[in-house]
């Protein structure tokens, strides 16, 4: 869907947003402030098919450090 670049991690909810209401996060989980990655980054990965081996567990989202 869309590449990231990740500036700094929070505890879930910590952050405001106008689509969710914070109280209803488990704390347990983590969110991040960042902006959308440069294009050439962008080119790399936005709609390119992700391995189903790395898709272990209910989080849709992927993380990579390999640029």
């Amino acid at each position: 869907m869309e590449v990231d670049e990740i500036e700094e991690w929070f505890p879930a909810g910590t952050l405001s947003c106008h689509m969710r209401h914070a109280q209803s996060f488990d704390r347990s989980r983590w969110e991040f402030k960042g902006q959308i990655a440069p294009p050439a980054i962008r080119e790399k990965y936005v709609g390119q098919t992700v391995s189903p081996a790395l898709l272990k567990g209910a989080n849709p989202t992927l993380y990579t450090w390999s640029v």
